[in-house]
């Protein structure tokens, strides 16, 4: 009987070693309920994505790693940049982030729900003003002009931005600048042209004639040239 029980155990005993007909689970094992012949995985701990080897010891799934004892984490080929692994080559995005249009491992911050207007959204809720703009105080997504502002580029989290600030002030100075000057010079040109039309009525009574009388000139000769001049 002894001795059948010993051939039996040493049959089927699985994970251990048979002592005297019994079976004797190997450190990291233990019975499972039910079976006396077979010896189990044996963990303090459920394994998190993977399965216990013994001895507390997990063996992960394939495209997960150990990252803590029983605890077995998601692998992604591309970092999560602003956000986790939460499956295999799948990120998720943190808390006031959301997936980036150029890429599915990149979380970007939201800043309300139109963004920054004028700014770049560095953290959510949180923009940063382009250069020559400063924060609105009623509005936290918007940045305004600044009129002392120069061409300067600005560095942005995903392009370079360049803005001039002083345009929007210089071209209406210019076109009232402009439409003075040229008023100035319009009625330069007509005042000059009526100058010399004057002047040229002058110069034609250069061509007249003077007559001094001598003392005994008679009165009648006189006033028939006066008028013949003034006719003239």
């Amino acid at each position: 009987m002894a001795r059948e029980r010993q051939t039996e155990c040493e049959r089927d005993c699985r994970n251990g070693q048979c002592e005297q007909g019994e079976c004797q689970c190997d450190q990291g094992f233990r019975h499972t309920p039910g079976n006396v012949l077979y010896c189990e995985p044996f963990c303090e701990q459920t394994c998190e994505s993977g399965r216990c080897i013994g001895n507390n010891q997990c063996e992960c799934f394939d495209q997960y790693e150990l990252v803590e004892p029983f605890v077995c984490a998601p692998i992604c080929e591309t970092d999560c940049v602003n956000g986790y692994c939460s499956a295999p080559n799948r990120c998720q995005c943190h808390e006031g982030y959301r997936k980036s249009n150029e890429s599915d491992s990149e979380c970007r911050p939201v800043c309300g729900d139109t963004d920054c207007t004028n700014g770049v959204c560095v953290a959510p809720n949180e923009c940063s003003c382009l250069d020559g703009y400063y924060p609105d105080e009623d509005n936290l997504f918007l940045c305004i002009l600044d009129a002392k502002a120069i061409l300067l580029p600005h560095e942005g989290s995903e392009r370079d931005y360049y803005k001039m600030s002083y345009i929007h002030y210089f071209v209406p100075v210019i076109a009232s600048v402009a439409l003075i000057l040229t008023i100035l010079i319009i009625k330069t040109i007509v005042r000059n042209r009526q100058k010399n039309y004057h002047v040229g009525k002058l110069e034609s009574k250069e061509n007249c004639v003077y007559y001094t009388p001598n003392a005994d000139s008679k009165p009648d000769e006189l006033t028939k040239l006066n008028v013949r001049v003034e006719t003239i």
